[in-house]
């Protein structure tokens, strides 16, 4: 039987490989580092993802006309059969990057296309919104977490050898955006599309890339690695978070009696939430018991209540709406689609349960309604 020319024989493919891999030259610590954020990425994306699919849902359903409920409803389509594709790209994107690090050349590094400067220059993503859309969200990340994406950035530069800079480093806001957008540039959705996702990219990874530097920092000080670099500071906060600091600074003498209200409100709830415990586990939607349950955030949960909120029928209106149901429908679907089950944790359970109590027996006095409706 002759050989195929096409096929090369095992012990040959073994010994012959001249050029040893790059990842088989990057220090283990490197490795280590990557391999942090790699898990922390997927964690994000995947949330990102399936809190895409509930946007567009949600877009969809308040559409005003069927041509635009058609186009969230055909990105929902595209977006589910293009997502793990997406989330591979993304992170084969990532680890060829650190492969990478061995190669980089400082003076002939490509910049990201999230921070390309010159509009004369003709890009693939070519969308005037979008490009903004990007340089926002780099921007926002860069004067948020700079601080700490600096201090990663010359502890990798001292590990080459070789400087490299924030916006090259596979772990900067530059480079996270490039990988997505690569990934993703087959998706063929429309532009305000692109910018919902770009906008819950940003909420679901870009929001945690503290975390990713502050882990890669304390891994590579736990090794020797430039210990002597100052502590990042507390994280800069923007916007509203630094009004509430502002506040909280400047009202120094009004926290001590509102922590004293907190702990009292606190010791009430802890009080309601042992007399509401025969009432529990009813809003929780029925899985299979063997499901390891996870519970939703407050967050995640009031933006379900929102979206039930519009199909409450009117009052006086014969409906049978049970919300309960309507509820544990929702964690179902949103259960089947994380692949975990998820519950509404016991506080929150607690307060809807309290709050139903109470219009309970508003309805059930009428002068209590007749109050409520003067």
């Amino acid at each position: 039987m002759h050989n195929d020319g096409n096929v090369v024989p095992l012990h040959k493919a073994a010994t012959g490989q001249a050029n040893p891999s790059p990842l088989a030259r990057l220090p283990v610590i490197l490795l280590q580092v990557r391999d942090k954020a790699a898990q922390q990425l997927r964690l994000g994306l995947q949330e990102m993802f399936d809190n895409a699919d509930d946007t567009l849902f949600e877009m969809a359903d308040r559409a005003q006309t069927n041509v635009e409920q058609n186009i969230f409803f055909e990105a929902m389509r595209d977006l589910r059969l293009k997502r793990k594709n997406i989330e591979r790209g993304f992170h084969e994107l990532f680890f060829e990057a650190f492969a990478g690090l061995i190669q980089y050349d400082p003076t002939h590094a490509a910049l990201p296309l999230a921070m390309n400067p010159d509009p004369s220059i003709e890009l693939p993503y070519d969308q005037p919104e979008r490009q903004a859309a990007l340089e926002a969200m780099v921007a926002k990340a860069l004067n948020r977490d700079g601080f700490a994406l600096g201090q990663l950035t010359a502890r990798l530069s001292s590990l080459l050898g070789k400087p490299l800079d924030d916006s090259r480093n596979p772990m900067g806001p530059a480079m996270l955006c490039e990988y997505f957008l690569q990934a993703g540039r087959n998706l063929g959705v429309e532009i305000k599309v692109k910018l919902i996702i770009l906008k819950l990219f940003e909420r679901y990874v870009l929001s945690d890339a503290d975390q990713l530097y502050a882990q890669a920092n304390q891994l590579l000080i736990a090794t020797g690695v430039l210990p002597e670099l100052k502590t990042a500071p507390a994280r800069r906060v923007t916007g509203r978070a630094a009004a509430s600091v502002h506040a909280e600074s400047s009202e120094s003498g009004v926290r001590s009696n509102s922590t004293h209200d907190d702990k009292s409100v606190q010791e009430v709830f802890a009080t309601l939430q042992a007399l509401l415990y025969p009432v529990r586990d009813n809003v929780a939607p029925t899985l299979e018991a063997s499901a390891q349950s996870q519970p939703i955030s407050t967050r995640d949960l009031l933006r379900l209540l929102s979206h039930l909120q519009q199909y409450v029928p009117a009052p006086g209106a014969q409906d049978d709406f049970d919300l309960r149901n309507q509820l544990e429908q929702l964690l179902t679907r949103v259960s089947v689609k994380s692949g975990n089950s998820r519950v509404v944790g016991v506080a929150d359970e607690d307060v809807i349960n309290l709050i139903a109590m109470l219009l309970e027996f508003i309805l059930a006095a009428p002068q209590l309604r007749q109050v409520i409706a003067t």
